[in-house]
């Protein structure tokens, strides 16, 4: 069953554990455009509800959500995700996922460039960590811009919205050259878009798609 509601405490603690930390950065609004994709298949071969870092890959079953403001770029709104294997750790295998907003239909997006601010995700970009079960893997930054690239196909089909990507190298620290390790990291994973509260500052919870 579907939770769209204000986060319980728990679910907040989560994120908050999930979320990254944000540094103060500014850069100047993008108006790209979304990159459609016309026949609304995936190029992308990752298994559904799947984390794969490395050599090791993981099952995710639940999900939650959180629509926020970024004051660290001006109170601009986002989007995020997390995919991960239940019930509910700080240490379960996940994917955190940034957008600016779901996507109306079938796209591909980009890393984030030129800033770490979530809030200045343009609606054609991505930003995201994984977990494997022992540790968090990040897009790497180097300033004044992500070092880290990567594409992230969405399929769109009616009220379930498909998010992949594959062999995206992340580090084990945020900020690059700090690094001891870097993975090849790809994913997949299934939501109802319908249970997703288009309103800022809400959140909720619920089961992945199969």
């Amino acid at each position: 069953m579907k939770k769209t509601q204000t986060l319980h405490t728990n679910s907040l603690s989560l994120l908050s554990l999930l979320c990254i930390a944000l540094f103060t950065f500014s850069c100047e609004e993008s108006d790209d455009e979304v990159t459609k994709d016309e026949d609304n298949t995936s190029s992308i071969s990752v298994d559904k509800n799947t984390v794969i870092v490395g050599e090791s890959s993981a099952s995710l079953d639940i999900y939650t959500y959180f629509r926020g403001e970024d004051f660290n770029a001006d109170g601009k709104t986002y989007l995020n995700i997390v995919a991960l294997q239940g019930p509910f750790s700080a240490n379960s295998p996940s994917i955190s996922l940034f957008i600016k907003d779901m996507p109306a239909s079938s796209t591909t997006l980009n890393w984030q460039t030129s800033s770490n601010a979530v809030g200045d995700l343009t609606a054609s970009e991505f930003m995201l960590q994984v977990h494997d079960g022992n540790k968090r893997w990040y897009g790497e930054y180097g300033s004044p811009a992500y070092n880290t690239t990567g594409s992230l196909d969405v399929k769109i089909e009616g009220d379930v919205a498909t998010f992949s990507f594959a062999d995206i190298e992340l580090g084990d620290k945020f900020l690059a050259g700090q690094s001891t390790e870097t993975k090849k990291c790809s994913g997949s994973f299934s939501v109802t878009i319908s249970e997703i509260d288009p309103t800022s500052g809400r959140g909720g919870e619920g089961n992945l798609v199969y």
